[in-house]
């Protein structure tokens, strides 16, 4: 991951970049206003299923090595 100060650097550089991009990538759509805009499928959800976090700790971890933290 870069250092804070980088990646606040890369965000604002991003930042100030936008208002141009967007001229160039239509400008009306704006799916999380007009959920009509949205082209993603919709998710049914009878298909979803809930995860406990007790379930999360049957979770086989074996084939991970630990991380030192080196600060």
């Amino acid at each position: 991951f870069p250092a804070p100060d980088q990646m606040l650097k890369k965000l604002h550089e991003a930042c100030v970049k936008h208002p141009a991009w967007k001229q160039q990538h239509n400008t009306q759509v704006k799916p999380w206003l007009y959920p009509e805009q949205n082209q993603l499928p919709l998710s049914v959800l009878l298909e979803l299923v809930l995860q406990r976090a007790t379930s999360l700790e049957n979770i086989n971890k074996s084939h991970l090595s630990e991380a030192k933290d080196e600060r």
